[in-house]
């Protein structure tokens, strides 16, 4: 949760715009700082890429000292090959990371490698945070520090009370969503999603959705609409149509609120059907 006390939502997103497919890693090629593909083809120098296995994943970056394929950029003329040696290196490369580490991938099998975007043609790809901070105003932290800027988090809107999240859950692996699911339910909270274990990597499959909620509150204070009626009601609720599990109650008797400004509850589900995820 937020220093607010609003949910914190992780956005990743990235593109290279060139390939957009997994790509399979030779079996028992990943050395100490390259690997090998069949061909390293829509690879381009300092492209950041993800190597994952079927647990654990890494991200890295191809060595700027990488030779373009023929078609890219600063590639020779009558270049027609573009072997299967994907070198590794920059400030993104690591031979071991928080839970896994190049030599562990190079003995899953199979392990597997795509493109997430370049931090050097302004295509880079996006880690960052969601959340509801001091002021009624909601921030985002750039995880990777893209922009260049010191590790701190930037506003994006004031007037934002409330953030709050659930999951869309396949509960039968159809594809389909079943239900809903709090994120602070035991199981499906932070932690256990993120520790990379196989329950993990099972609950991480299931979610097909992501429904969030925001409580807006205008900036204008307002005459009651007679004496003693506020404009504003005495609580909101947020996914009023789902169980009652799901449901959250906003107070706006609490302590820093004003029923005299207008609130408003805006709802959205995003549907995730990233296949790349799903491989």
């Amino acid at each position: 949760a937020s220093d607010a006390g609003s949910d914190v939502i992780m956005v990743m997103s990235g593109a290279s715009g060139y390939g957009e497919v997994l790509s399979d890693v030779q079996a028992a090629s990943i050395g100490a700082a390259d690997l090998r593909l069949a061909n390293t083809i829509g690879y381009r120098a300092n492209d950041l890429l993800m190597i994952g296995s079927n647990g654990e994943c890494l991200i890295s970056q191809v060595s700027a000292a990488k030779t373009p394929c023929a078609g890219q950029i600063g590639a020779a003329t009558a270049t027609t090959l573009c072997g299967p040696l994907l070198p590794l290196a920059g400030a993104y490369f690591t031979s071991t990371g928080t839970h896994t580490s190049l030599a562990a991938l190079n003995a899953s099998d199979p392990a597997f490698t795509f493109t997430l975007g370049n931090p050097t043609n302004g295509n880079p790809p996006e880690f960052t945070l969601l959340g509801v901070g001091a002021n009624s105003t909601l921030f985002r932290h750039d995880l990777l520090l893209t922009n260049g800027a010191p590790p701190a988090s930037e506003p994006v809107s004031e007037g934002v009370r409330v953030l709050r999240a659930v999951y869309g859950i396949d509960t039968n692996a159809d594809g389909i969503l079943d239900a809903w699911q709090s994120p602070g339910a035991v199981g499906w909270d932070g932690a256990t999603l993120m520790n990379g274990s196989a329950l993990s990597n099972q609950r991480l499959g299931q979610i097909v959705a992501v429904r969030v909620g925001l409580v807006l509150r205008s900036a204008l204070i307002e005459k009651e609409v007679q004496p003693g009626v506020p404009v504003a009601p005495a609580n909101l609720t947020l996914f009023g149509d789902l169980p009652a599990a799901n449901q959250i109650t906003v107070d706006l008797n609490a302590a820093g609120e004003n029923r005299n400004q207008r609130h408003r509850v805006i709802e959205l589900t995003v549907p995730l059907r990233n296949i790349l995820m799903q491989s």
